[in-house]
């Protein structure tokens, strides 16, 4: 015993009240060290329940992630080898034609015959004509046309996938150059818009809306404000950034550069520049790109499109 506990003892023995004699040793009488080390344990006894309980949760919560992961991997590769085996489109209408071109040789597609890399191909209407070069490296891209007089050309490239194409209402036209690569874009029009695309450009993670889709119009005289007056064009080698937005009646020129999350909704006619912001404007001109990596570059020159 302490000498401070001891002469605590000794003065509460003079405190004739029971009850406040122990409150009196409780306030002023320090804890001995059994004391303060089986408090001490107890602590960390409940500290190391709670870590327990905590790795309980985790594991749990890491198998359950696992699993899921699981599943989705296995959705992928379920979806992957359907896309990459294609569809059979789903043709509802007269006039609708898949035109396939392989080797200068244009056919139609025949009955039952599966479109390779086409995840879903839908048309419903008439007189839609949709044209596919070959060869075209396609892979889980999806194409809707709805409506009438719709047309769609997309020309050889080596890399087409995850990518949306929807037409609605008609009188629309969307061509994609040869060896354009595009992945993971959306490409949308409506009522008279039109899609041009030129050779050899790279888009990923893009929106390219032809038209605003919903109406905008004079709320006095009630005439539409916002029908597309002219094509909005992309010009031959354009690199466009991820998550782009380029908008109705935009025109890019040739060899530009647009910078990740641009929005353009106005004319570039000025060819070698880089185009960037909200809204666009150019921040460098006398420049172009190449599709080679820095160190390809370097080591064997611009790239060039028979090693592929």
């Amino acid at each position: 015993m302490s000498i401070r506990n001891f002469l605590v003892h000794t003065a509460a023995c003079f405190i004739p009240n029971r009850e406040k004699r122990k409150a009196f040793r409780r306030r002023y009488r320090l804890p001995e060290t059994a004391e303060l080390l089986r408090g001490r344990v107890t602590v960390l006894e409940e500290t190391a329940k709670k870590l327990e309980d905590k790795v309980k949760y985790l594991q749990q919560k890491e198998k359950e992630y696992a699993e899921a992961e699981r599943i989705k991997a296995e959705e992928r590769e379920a979806h992957k080898e359907f896309a990459e085996r294609g569809c059979v489109p789903q043709i509802n209408g007269e006039g609708n034609k898949i035109i396939i071109r392989e080797n200068g040789v244009s056919r139609g597609l025949g009955a039952g015959e599966r479109v390779a890399g086409f995840a879903e191909i839908i048309i419903e209407g008439s007189d839609n004509i949709r044209e596919l070069e070959f060869p075209l490296a396609a892979s889980n891209c999806t194409i809707h046309m709805i409506g009438k007089r719709h047309y769609c050309k997309i020309c050889p490239t080596f890399k087409f996938m995850n990518n949306f194409i929807f037409f609605f209402a008609g009188d629309t036209s969307l061509t994609i150059g040869k060896n354009t690569t595009i992945r993971d874009t959306t490409i949308g029009l409506d009522y008279k818009s039109c899609i041009e695309i030129g050779q050899e450009c790279m888009i990923a993670e893009t929106a390219i809306r032809g038209t605003d889709f919903h109406t905008i119009y004079d709320t006095a005289t009630r005439e539409i404000l916002n029908i597309p007056h002219k094509a909005l064009h992309i010009g031959n080698r354009v690199w466009l950034g991820e998550k782009c937005r380029i908008l109705k009646n935009a025109e890019i020129a040739d060899g530009c550069i647009v910078g990740a999350e641009t929005v353009v909704a106005k004319v570039f006619d000025e060819p070698d520049c880089a185009i960037a912001g909200n809204p666009a404007k150019i921040v460098k001109r006398g420049i172009t790109w190449d599709r080679a990596t820095i160190s390809e570059y370097m080591d064997r020159g611009p790239w060039t499109y028979n090693q592929d």
